[in-house]
């Protein structure tokens, strides 16, 4: 943790918030008794609030736990799970964004944990407590609300991460460099391209010793894992689709299908099929 500096100014926080839609796929409250658990569906991203009891949210060997009050946000589609540590409630939303969104996110830690949420949000997280949005709506309008909630309740999460020195040093910064900004822009604009490090310094106007040690600062990776990254997530998109697992390896400039196999293994924990699988059961 660290003190509020220059970074979270309100101009500079206002930038990287208003870029944040998010598109909710739906939100459910689930209750559990004490040493129950349940899967949670892959997608795009989730949070998860404690509207009462205890929890903990698992992905892969990471653990979070979450009190009442506490929101967890997770940026990427990884498969998880909710155990619950005592009688729990907990409300979560499923939910993709945009592509401006993507590029925050891209800057953000895979996870936000925002503990005391509640307290430091109390009007949102009324709103979360009255959220629940099926994947086919209802009521008239029920979709675009329930957008408009999301929306407000994840960029609030963020803001209070940010504002009470949660987030890494530095973050905001990390989002405005407009060089390495090129290549990254470069990566999810095409990121079926076999890209280099050469390629993608030249996108970035940089030398390709400076880009590879200032690409790792800003983005806290490798180019090349990066991309992986990147070409994971749009894969389970695709995949979401419908689109075949050898379709999907192709579009992502994969040689064989058993390459983006072991690559989507590696950044998930699980092949493409159960993810698949996974998911539509959710």
């Amino acid at each position: 943790m660290h003190d509020v500096d220059h970074e979270t100014r309100p101009g500079a926080l206002d930038r990287a918030l208003a870029s944040l839609q998010w598109t909710l796929g739906m939100a459910r409250r689930t209750v559990l008794p004490a040493g129950q658990w349940t899967d949670l569906p892959a997608g795009s991203g989730a949070f998860h609030f404690a509207s009462s009891g205890s929890a903990e949210v698992r992905v892969g060997d990471q653990r979070w736990s979450l009190a009442v009050g506490d929101l967890l946000l997770i940026g990427t589609g990884r498969r998880h799970e909710l155990h619950a540590t005592g009688d729990a409630t907990v409300v979560s939303g499923f939910f993709d964004h945009d592509e401006p969104g993507r590029q925050v996110m891209a800057f953000l830690p895979e996870t936000v944990a925002v503990p005391g949420f509640a307290g430091h949000e109390p009007e949102l997280a009324g709103l979360i407590e009255q959220m629940v949005c099926a994947p086919e709506p209802a009521r008239a309008g029920e979709a675009l609300i329930c957008r408009q909630i999301a929306s407000a309740v994840l960029s609030a999460a963020v803001r209070s991460w940010a504002e009470r020195g949660l987030a890494p040093e530095r973050w905001l910064q990390r989002f405005d460099d407009p060089l390495v900004a090129r290549a990254v822009d470069a990566i999810r604009t095409d990121p079926g391209r076999g890209w280099t490090v050469d390629e993608l310094a030249r996108e970035a106007t940089m030398s390709r010793s400076a880009f590879a040690e200032q690409f790792r600062v800003v983005v806290g990776c490798s180019p090349a894992a990066y991309l992986t990254a990147v070409r994971v997530q749009r894969g389970m998109e695709l995949l979401a689709q419908g689109a075949s697992i050898a379709e999907v390896a192709q579009r992502m400039g994969y040689e064989s299908e058993a390459g983006f196999r072991r690559a989507f293994r590696r950044h998930t924990g699980t092949n493409p099929a159960s993810w698949r699988q996974t998911a539509a059961a959710g």
